[in-house]
C-alpha cells in the first residue's frame, strides 16, 4: 500500500547542551522534540489475478495446512497517524533526525478469508487489512544548496 499523509509537527521540547556563543545562541549540540499528528490517504494498487495459495507444514506428528484467497474490497482508504520526530543539531546544524509513527488505518483495504486444518480440525476466519502499522525513520540532512537570504548585499 502507498501512503499519502498531511502531517502538523508542533514543538514539544528543546534541550541544549553548553552555550558556546551567547550572541547568536550556538550550542556545541542540541535536541529537539516534536510531536505529529495527521491523516491521509492510502492507496492499494496491488493487482492480483490468482491470490490463493495453499501451504502447509509441521514439527513431529502436528499438521497445519491453510488456504487463503485475498479480496480487494477498497482501492482506496483513510487513516490518522500519531507520532514523535527527535532532532539532533551539532554546532547549530541539524545532523540526525529519528522520527517513530504509528499509523491506523479506518477504512478495510483487504478481506482474507482463511480456511485452515491443524491435524484432524478444521475452522475457518476471515483477517482484515486496513493499513495499519509502526513505523520508523532515520535520517541524515544533505544540503545541496544554500540561498542567500534576500534583503542581503548582493543577494
Amino acid at each position: 500500500m502507498h501512503q499519502f499523509p498531511v502531517l502538523v509537527s508542533k514543538r514539544i521540547g528543546q534541550y541544549n547542551i553548553k552555550e558556546l556563543d551567547t550572541l547568536n545562541h550556538l550550542y556545541l549540540a542540541s535536541f529537539r522534540l516534536d510531536a505529529v499528528l495527521g491523516s491521509g490517504l492510502n492507496w492499494n494498487n496491488r493487482t492480483c489475478e490468482d491470490c490463493s495459495s495453499l501451504s502447509g507444514g509441521g514439527l513431529a506428528y502436528d499438521v497445519i495446512e491453510f488456504e487463503e484467497k485475498i479480496i480487494t474490497k477498497r482501492r482506496f482508504g483513510t487513516f490518522v497517524t500519531a507520532g514523535a520526530t527527535a532532532r539532533f543539531y551539532r554546532l547549530g546544524k541539524e545532523r540526525l533526525n529519528l522520527s517513530l509513527y504509528y499509523t491506523q488505518g479506518l477504512t478495510d483495504m483487504l478481506l482474507v478469508p482463511v480456511e485452515y486444518r491443524y491435524n484432524s480440525q478444521r475452522g475457518s476466519t476471515t483477517l482484515r487489512v486496513r493499513g495499519s502499522g509502526f513505523s520508523a525513520t532515520l535520517g541524515v540532512p544533505i544540503r545541496l544548496k544554500t540561498f542567500k537570504k534576500s534583503g542581503t548585499p548582493g543577494g
